[in-house]
Parts: C-alpha cells; sequence; structure tokens
C-alpha cells in the first residue's frame, strides 16, 4: 500500500489509495461521543457490531467511515476514519434543502486539505449520515450510517407505504468536486409475505423521485438543478425476522425514466447501473425505515446516500 499522497492537478486533487484498493487504517482508535463525554475503541475492520447501527462499510471499495456522531450543543458532525478532513472530524452545518441538512469539514492552513461534506437527515427514532470528500483523483473515500433509538415491527395490516427524504454526496474521477444530490423517496414493506426461510421474511421495495442536484460549495446558497436525475429503483428485499434489519438490495435505473443527467452531458450511457442498499425498521412501533446506498456508476462517478422515512 503507498502510503504517500500523489497530486495530480493543481485544484489538490488527491489519489486516494494504492494501487491494491486498500485502506491505509489498520489499528484501533479512540472516539468520544460529543453528547455523553463517553469513549468507545473501533476496529477499522467492521464497525456494524449492533443491529441498532448500520455502516455502510466496505474499504476495499473506500467505505471507511466507521464512526459518526451528531453535536447538538455545536450543531455539528463528528466523523472518524476519512482521511484528511481535520485532525478533530468537526463539520460544521451550513445549510438544507428538501429536509436534508448539510455540512462541511472543517480547514485550516494545514489541516483538512481535502474539502469533505455530509449529510443527515432524521425523524422519529431513526437518523442517518453520508460523507465523502472532493477532489481526490478516484471516487475517493466516503460512508454511510442509518441508526435506531427503539425497534418493533409495526402492528396491523401487515403492508405500509412510508415517505421520507432521500440525500447523498456524489463524486468524481478526476478531481472534480462533489455533488449534493436529494430527493423524494417513497418505500413499501409488506410484514407477511415472502413467507419465512431461514430467519428471513417480507419484503421491502421503494422509489426515489424528484432527484435535485447540486454542486457541493459550502455557501448554503448553491444552484439545485430540480428533479433532472433519473428516478431510482430499490429492487425488492428481503428482513432478519428477528431485528428488521435488511441487507444486500440492489438499486437501479428506472426503467421508464426520461431523465437524462446534467452530470454526464445527458448521457443515457452514463446512467447507474450497479448500486446497492440495506437498512433497518425502526421506531417503537416500526414507524421508521432507514436505508444506506452507493451506486458506482460508469466511468467513475460514485454516489452514496441514505434515507429516512416515516410510515403514513
Amino acid at each position: 500500500m503507498k502510503r504517500a499522497i500523489l497530486a495530480v492537478m493543481v485544484t489538490g486533487a488527491l489519489s486516494a489509495c494504492g494501487g491494491d484498493g486498500t485502506n491505509p487504517f489498520d489499528d484501533p482508535v479512540k472516539v468520544t461521543d460529543p453528547g455523553t463525554g463517553e469513549t468507545e475503541e473501533l476496529s477499522p475492520l467492521d464497525p456494524n457490531t449492533s443491529a441498532d447501527s448500520k455502516f455502510l462499510f466496505d474499504p476495499e471499495n473506500r467505505l471507511t467511515m466507521n464512526s459518526v456522531e451528531y453535536d447538538a450543543a455545536n450543531d455539528q458532525l463528528v466523523i472518524n476514519n476519512l482521511p484528511f478532513d481535520g485532525p478533530d472530524g468537526h463539520y460544521d452545518r451550513y445549510g438544507n434543502h428538501n429536509g436534508a441538512d448539510f455540512y462541511a469539514s472543517q480547514q485550516t492552513a494545514t489541516t483538512g486539505q481535502i474539502q469533505h461534506y455530509a449529510v443527515y437527515v432524521k425523524s422519529g427514532d431513526m437518523a442517518a449520515f453520508a460523507a465523502a470528500g472532493a477532489d481526490w483523483v478516484d471516487v475517493g473515500y466516503g460512508g454511510a450510517n442509518v441508526r435506531r433509538e427503539s425497534f418493533a415491527f409495526p402492528g396491523g395490516v401487515g403492508e405500509y407505504v412510508y415517505l421520507g427524504t432521500y440525500a447523498g454526496l456524489r463524486t468524481y474521477d478526476g478531481g472534480t468536486g462533489l455533488d449534493l444530490v436529494t430527493g423524494d423517496a417513497r418505500l413499501l414493506l409488506d410484514i407477511l409475505d415472502f413467507d419465512p426461510q431461514g430467519g428471513i421474511q417480507g419484503a421491502i421495495t421503494g422509489r426515489i423521485t424528484n432527484r435535485d442536484l447540486a454542486r457541493a460549495d459550502g455557501s448554503g446558497n448553491e444552484t439545485w438543478a430540480a428533479g433532472e436525475l433519473p428516478d431510482l429503483i430499490l429492487n425488492t428485499v428481503s428482513f432478519n425476522s428477528d431485528d428488521g434489519t435488511f441487507d444486500g438490495g440492489t438499486v437501479t435505473t428506472a426503467p421508464d425514466t426520461t431523465a437524462t443527467d446534467p452530470a454526464s452531458g445527458g448521457s443515457e450511457d452514463n446512467l447507474p447501473v450497479d448500486g446497492s442498499y440495506s437498512g433497518m425498521i425502526g421506531g417503537a412501533s416500526g414507524e421508521n425505515l432507514g436505508i444506506t446506498m452507493v451506486i458506482d456508476r460508469i466511468p467513475g462517478e460514485r454516489e452514496i446516500g441514505v434515507i429516512v422515512g416515516d410510515q403514513q
């Protein structure tokens, strides 16, 4: 693994990793929750140790974020394991759009040399976060997390509709900045079908519409291209019958969309084709659904996103 960082553009773009695709973080670290003051030791191998907190974590694919906390006193996010986002990993809130709050990493003359951005959505007992860095030579490092404060399956008819906010971050090969993306999510949950098989049951699916895009600049006055990104389909996945978590869902571009993508010059060839999602049911009465997702696009584009939905 190369530990030297390669500057290849006058904009200061950096290469995210060496040729083997691994990440340079090997040792456990201690992080402190700004709200409680409690300290926790994290393993870089896998932060997914609780059913109540699910990270989009895959170091070989540069998804390395392993801790995120909201500091209500300072209205900041505190994020761990993203390189060059500042020694303290503090992100200041600077704007919002369509129900999502936006945060930017702190920078000085010698620290925080790569500007990072994060999105945060919350409703009821569910919260979700995503973060990524701009201006790497490739798509760079990032991650996402969804968490819940309580959990129960919803009671009643067995089929439920959830409406909520999608918020994401899109990065590009070539050190060409980072885009914010928001949208409207409509999610469906069927508790009764499919029948349980090996502890997996039910069905979850959904669609993300009205996807707005803006180039992140930290001003809070970004110019948004409204509804010009294609709809996304969250293909059907089943959940764990014990804890209401789910993994292995796939994301595709809606086959009936006529939208073109301004970030790709309107080319249909560059629409998302390879995406995945996971998440959980949350809330004391199952009133929330939370999702993390990643879409790798061809050529050289990645979108990391989260959804929090409310039962209707």
